[in-house]
């Protein structure tokens, strides 16, 4: 008789069966199985299981939120690294455990900048998936080192370069070099064409700049320059830089000083106004090197008592509408004001008119527009009529809407990601606030937000 691998197979199988026989109880014709076997082999198959989970690790993916595969970072500043972990459904990963690799990347390269002081450095990430450090860059022009990110004890790998360019302002002569050169556009957050400020009063200035398709420009040099109007008055104002500008200095009878953007593309300059009510001043304000300018007007008033220490409130007042906020509505609210303390706007509070406006859209979108929300309601109501009809009325309002995050810190760099919803959260007419938050199952499973500022309070 021939003996084939099958016949092999079977009386291994055999085999195995005779410990389960004797193992069990038999009767006339089968077998019945003891309670206790059923559990030793329910407890044998969960090691089994758990051993197979053990043996496919979960897979994680490294998302660059701020980074390329080349990284151009100025030389001596400060900068940002931030990444998000998701498994392979997308999912936010949290706790996971990052590790940041900085090395050499050719001669003499090795000093190219540090991570926190160090050339590696470990991150865990919050409940979003993200993770960031501080990426300081040494003053070799020319330099470059080689990014790895890690998660720990798994095979996930994002590879980069860091590469130290010149600081200012070379990057306007680079970026002409190029075949395309980017567009910038000047944005003005508090300034109108013609802007008047009070006598003895210190105003802030404060432009965004962004590219042709609207997202902020970080690290932009400008230029703000002063000039008298009229008589020839020097002294209609005197300029005060913001967070690493120059000093202002007098070039042919104008007040100039140069500011830089930060990471959403805002820059600010201070003006003191001096007591020569009448008087003004054209203000400039010019992208170094380009021939991108914004113009307009800066009139002097007179002083009124009590009026720009009314506009510095100190925090914002929830009392009447805190219980109507679930714990991410607030938590969003304290973020849009720390967003707005960081760029030198006052605070705003909580609006019971307005969360009531911003909650029924949330709920309007996740109802009937689940994947394209849109901030004309299904009654065909536009921001505005809207408004109305919930007893709020301004001469300014402003409303962002987003799906899709889950939580304030999620919606929040969404909103960041874009100028005009940053202009919106920055305006510096806004003096209260509404947020609704909304999460429904729709096509996209995740939550609708609606956040609506206004210039009135109720």
């Amino acid at each position: 008789m021939r003996i084939t691998k099958t016949t092999i197979l079977w009386l291994i199988h055999a085999v195995l069966l005779v410990p389960l026989i004797l193992w069990a109880q038999p009767s006339s014709f089968g077998l019945l199985i003891k309670p206790s076997a059923v559990k030793r082999l329910t407890n044998l198959a969960t090691i089994v299981a758990l051993q197979q989970q053990q043996a496919t690790p979960r897979k994680y993916i490294i998302k660059p939120m701020n980074l390329g595969i080349n990284t151009e970072i100025r030389a001596r500043s400060t900068r940002n690294l931030q990444v998000q972990v998701t498994d392979e459904n997308d999912r936010p990963v949290p706790d996971a455990p990052v590790l940041f690799l900085l090395g050499g990347n050719g001669s003499g390269s090795a000093s190219a900048g540090s991570v926190a002081g160090q050339t590696s450095l470990r991150a865990v990430t919050n409940a979003q998936g993200f993770a960031s450090v501080e990426f300081t860059a040494a003053d070799t022009v020319g330099s470059a080192m080689r990014l790895e990110i890690r998660v720990e004890g798994s095979e996930a790998l994002w590879q980069g370069t860091l590469s130290v360019i010149r600081a200012l302002p070379t990057t306007v002569a680079s970026q002409q070099s190029q075949t395309v050169p980017r567009k910038y556009m000047i944005q003005p957050m508090n300034l109108g064409t013609n802007t008047e400020i009070r006598a003895r009063s210190t105003r802030n200035l404060q432009v965004q700049v962004t590219d042709e398709n609207d997202h902020p420009m970080p690290d932009v040099p400008l230029l703000f320059l002063l000039s008298a109007i009229g008589s020839g008055s020097s002294k209609a104002g005197i300029v005060a830089g913001q967070s690493g500008s120059s000093g202002a200095q007098a070039l042919a009878g104008q007040t100039s000083l140069r500011a830089l953007t930060n990471q959403y593309g805002i820059a600010n300059m201070n003006l003191t106004a001096p007591d020569s009510v009448g008087s003004a001043m054209q203000l400039q304000i010019q992208v170094e090197g380009s021939d991108v300018v914004w113009q307009g007007r800066l009139s002097l008033v007179q002083a009124e008592a009590g009026v720009e220490s009314s506009q510095n409130a100190s925090s914002p007042d929830m009392a009447n509408s805190l219980l109507t906020l679930d714990a991410e509505e607030k938590a969003c609210t304290v973020l849009i004001n720390q967003f707005r303390e960081e760029n030198l706007q006052p605070p705003v509070k909580v609006s019971v008119k307005l969360t009531n406006a911003a909650k029924w859209l949330s709920h309007d979108n996740a109802d009937n527009k689940p994947d394209d929300p849109d901030h004309t309601d299904s009654l065909g109501r536009d921001l505005r009529k809207r408004l109305v009809d919930f007893g709020y009325q301004a001469d300014v309002i402003k409303e962002n809407i987003v799906v899709g995050a889950k939580s304030a810190v999620e919606a929040l760099v969404v909103w960041k990601g874009s100028g005009f919803h940053i202009r919106n959260l920055l305006s510096s007419e806004m003096t209260v606030i509404g947020v609704g938050r909304v999460c429904k199952n729709s096509a996209k499973s995740s939550c609708h937000w609606s956040v609506i500022l206004g210039s009135t309070k109720d």
